[in-house]
């Protein structure tokens, strides 16, 4: 019999008393099987044992924490990687044996085809399908977003890339947008012109509001610079009585146009102070552009009457991170934002909470229900982990995320608070497009609390000191930012 053959019997062997053997006192939550494949260069044995106990990954001790739980990183080679974890305690000593299969990473080119421009007079007319579409700046979903778009904008398509459009703007600019997302009109000569039928300027207590009516829901862009937004228009062939309007109104000071020609039109929010919130869309083929005003922020209770939107990630049927002990992400999150909403409370805000029980609440619920709330800021609370390839001991500690330039700040602000008051380690501040930081309206941001992976500030979110300690820090954190000139 060849040594591969009797391998082979030996590992099935192996693994088939694994599966019936699930009586040991060594706890594995990661991996999740004891086969798996991974294409990357290390991975993490996740999981705890009695603490008392020794325990051994391929006759290597690894530390065990106070409560149990360990995390040890165990570095891949090419193809098959067998592993025993030997616990020994005083009593007994029990066995798991897992394999992980590294794959070779992933080293191929993706064949994509070639741009094809569509010939004069075969160019097409398209409107978007739904709401909040992305024109992205390359032709695959990793092209980053440029702007969102309304449903029923009409757009200009000159060519195609895989399954992906080009959008004619006239002005150089290239956009792409996913063929899914669009459903085409007609075949036309040339791009589709709107003039601009009429303009009004108002506001309310809370916003400036600028309602332009073109004959045609042509695409848009927004472009914050600074404390300064720039709305441009593709596709005006007339501004009718834009420019007089925009010199006569009292609403947005300052208001101008800073570039028109045969293809858009470019109007300047310009500004001294920060951004609180803006949003852009088409309400019955207007389009309304608004701008939040400042606050009204009483320096002695800078959160009274403040509305903030709390958002515990995940729940229901996703538990999010698990930790070594069987912990779930989404029990945590919920505890801290509960813990925050009676922190706020107190201290005179208007909380809106997008889940408060173990519920499933899907991610653009979310945001919708901050929106509808008028929510000035929603906050997003998380736990971290890692994927393979990954170490906890190397990073670890606070992170927050956004998107938007203007919820930069604002995240800067909380993360030093947190790793100011809880003494963890500054894990970052990250620009990411995620569904929670990509509103422009509230001011939006996600903090990852400390990581769930790593074995002591796991201790920490068990503790609910600390998790009373994170409420604290988050609060202090928004009054900081409120109370900022």
């Amino acid at each position: 019999m060849k040594f591969e053959t009797m391998r082979n019997i030996l590992l099935s062997a192996i693994l088939s008393l694994i599966s019936i053997n699930q009586a040991l006192a060594v706890n594995i939550v990661y991996p999740k099987e004891i086969q798996t494949s991974v294409d990357a260069n290390s991975t993490f044995f996740i999981g705890s044992a009695t603490p008392t106990s020794k325990v051994y990954i391929n006759d290597e001790e690894i530390k065990v924490w106070q409560d149990g739980s360990f995390v040890h990183v165990v570095p891949l080679k090419l193809g098959e990687n067998l592993f025993k974890i030997k616990e020994i305690s005083e009593t007994t000593t029990d066995e798991k044996f897992y394999m992980v299969i590294k794959k070779p990473r992933d080293i191929y080119s993706i064949e994509t085809q070639d741009y094809q421009p569509f010939a004069a007079g075969e160019y097409l007319t398209a409107k978007t399908i739904k709401d909040n579409v992305p024109l992205r700046n390359a032709p695959n979903s990793d092209g980053f977003r440029l702007t969102h778009l309304s449903k029923d904008t009409v757009l200009f398509l000159e060519g195609k890339q895989a399954n992906y459009y080009k959008v004619g703007m006239g002005n150089g600019e290239v956009f792409w947008i996913d063929e899914n997302l669009v459903s085409i009109e007609n075949s036309t000569v040339e791009r589709p012109m709107a003039n601009i039928c009429e303009t009004t300027f108002s506001a309310d207590k809370n916003y400036n509001y600028l309602k332009i009516t073109p004959t045609i829901q042509v695409p848009y862009k927004i472009t914050e610079r600074g404390a300064n937004i720039d709305l441009t228009l593709y596709g005006i062939k007339s501004t009718f009585d834009l420019a007089p309007k925009i010199n006569t109104q009292n609403f947005f000071p300052q208001v101008k146009i800073t570039a028109y020609d045969a293809n858009n039109v470019k109007i300047t929010f310009p500004s001294t102070q920060r951004l609180w919130g803006y949003d852009c869309k088409y309400i019955d083929g207007s389009l309304v552009f608004q701008q939040r005003k400042a606050p009204c922020v009483n320096p002695n209770c800078p959160l009274l009457g403040i509305t903030i939107a709390l958002d515990a990630g995940h729940g229901g049927k996703e538990p999010g991170s698990i930790g070594p002990t069987g912990a779930k992400e989404k029990d945590i999150n919920l505890d801290i934002a509960k813990k925050l909403n009676e922190e706020l409370t107190k201290a005179g805000a208007n909380v809106v909470m997008t889940r408060d029980t173990d519920k499933y609440v899907d991610l653009y619920e979310r945001v919708k229900i901050a929106q509808e709330n008028n929510a000035l800021m929603s906050i997003s609370i998380h736990a971290n982990a890692l994927a393979d390839g990954g170490n906890p001991y190397v990073k670890h500690g606070t992170g927050v995320y956004y998107f938007n330039p203007e919820s930069m700040n604002l995240a800067q602000t909380v993360k030093m608070k947190m790793i100011t008051e809880l003494g963890t380690n500054d894990d970052g501040l990250f620009r990411s497009s995620l569904v929670l930081t990509r509103p422009t309206n509230p001011l939006s941001i996600l903090i990852e609390t400390a990581y769930m992976i790593h074995p002591e500030e796991y201790q920490l979110l068990l503790d609910e000191n600390f998790r009373r300690k994170a409420a604290l820090a988050i609060k202090d954190g928004l009054i900081e930012y409120l109370l900022k000139p």
